[in-house]
């Protein structure tokens, strides 16, 4: 059994295992984790706790380790005490610091990474060492921006930030204390297969409220693409044309500008995708802000999946809940064709399109097939390109490149 301990300012809250009087128990802690939030931690802490009446709201520090590796940093948010004195107590992840600090009216123009360690910076000049956090790997796009805003709470500036420029915040810690690496794409884990035998509950869910099926993209001065707007015709044939602009400031290639659009325009469409798997037996040892291969024989599903969210129970270290974004899943659940499996067709058209450097005269409705199931044969582009498509995957082709 995992070996789980529960600390408050570096003394020992509770550690799984321990005899019922000890003074270390807590009733049902629950650890959750998750892509781009700060997470959380609930627990009972029981009146007869050593530790009981020394936690304090917000000035605590709360860390929680695995096999002695700190695994999640936090402090206590709210606690509810009941008749029995029992303590019910939340507590918020180490990102949720940077709502202890506002960032000041600034109006300049920097590289990216450039402008989230000023905003980080003065973030850790204005608060307490141990709320400090610290930025770790930054592998977004490092374009130039324009910032202009008044009085922002810090986490507003971050989150504001991601929504524009994409990619995931993946919080992690260690002894020294708290980072986030900001990560474009996330590599596969090869090393781990997800095999999930027992699946409690499943549901693919799809939201269209923020969708955008059709986009302007604005590069350098002003330029445009020559029709002016990417639309994905698959997509606005489910939701119906729903029009965004968005501006690449340093983009002067229209040719760039518009691979710069339609990577936008799939990639929002990806974001309102999300796989929940509730398995009874799923364990420990996948983490957030990984990919992995995941087998699921009861839903036919096997494919590369993140790992966006996940709920630890701390009583013997089992994951209750593991959330997978669906950006990779390719697959048809329960052999139905839903919603869910034309957007993945329209997905695959760009990866090829991509590759053979088409991109500019795909068809992205050409790899959906009306019917039950997704198309199978050639495609031809304006330029010579062919692509051999069998069941709605790219098996080869042909480019001025030569054979793929």
């Amino acid at each position: 059994m995992a070996k789980w301990s529960v600390y408050a300012d570096k003394k020992l809250l509770y550690a799984n295992g321990v005899q019922a009087d000890s003074g270390r128990v807590l009733i049902n802690p629950l650890m959750t984790e998750e892509i781009n939030s700060a997470g959380s931690f609930e627990c009972g802490v029981p009146n007869d706790n050593i530790l009981y009446n020394k936690l304090k709201l917000r000035t605590t520090t709360i860390e929680i380790k695995n096999d002695d590796k700190v695994c999640w940093v936090g402090r206590p948010l709210s606690c509810d005490i009941g008749y029995n004195r029992t303590m019910d107590l939340t507590c918020e992840g180490a990102l949720a610091f940077l709502n202890d600090t506002v960032y000041p009216p600034d109006t300049c123009k920097l590289r990216l990474t450039l402008f989230l360690k000023k905003v980080i910076d003065l973030h850790n000049e204005h608060c307490n060492v141990n709320r400090q956090i610290h930025v770790g790997s930054v592998t977004v796009d490092d374009v130039e921006i324009d910032y202009n805003g008044s009085y922002t709470q810090t986490m507003e500036v971050v989150k504001d930030l991601v929504s524009t420029y994409g990619g995931y915040l993946i919080p992690h810690y260690t002894e020294g204390g708290c980072y986030f690496d900001w990560l474009k794409d996330i590599p596969i884990d090869a090393k781990e297969i997800i095999n999930i035998e027992e699946v409690v509950d499943m549901s693919k869910a799809i939201s269209a409220d923020n969708v955008v099926t059709c986009v302007i993209p604005v590069g350098k001065d002003g330029l445009t693409i020559g029709t002016e707007y990417i639309e994905n015709e698959a997509a606005a044939a489910l939701f119906g044309r729903v029009w965004g602009v968005v501006e690449f400031g340093d983009i002067e290639d229209p040719d760039e500008l518009y691979r710069a659009g339609l990577e936008y325009l799939n990639a929002n469409l990806w974001s309102s995708m999300q796989l929940d798997v509730e398995a009874a037996n799923v364990g420990n040892k996948f983490q957030i802000g990984k990919m992995y291969h995941a087998h699921i024989p009861s839903f036919n599903i096997n494919h590369d999946i993140v790992a966006t969210k996940r709920a630890v129970s701390l009583v013997d270290g089992s994951a209750q809940k593991i959330s997978f974004s669906a950006a990779t899943i390719w697959t048809q659940i329960n052999n139905g064709r839903d919603i869910g499996d034309v957007v993945d067709a329209t997905q695959h058209l760009k990866l090829a399109a991509d590759r053979a450097l088409t991109t500019r005269t795909a068809k992205m409705e050409s790899l959906v097939k009306e019917g039950s199931t997704y198309f199978s044969g050639q495609i031809q582009f304006s330029d010579g390109t062919n692509l051999n498509v069998t069941n709605g995957m790219i098996t080869g082709g042909k480019s001025a490149e030569g054979d793929f």
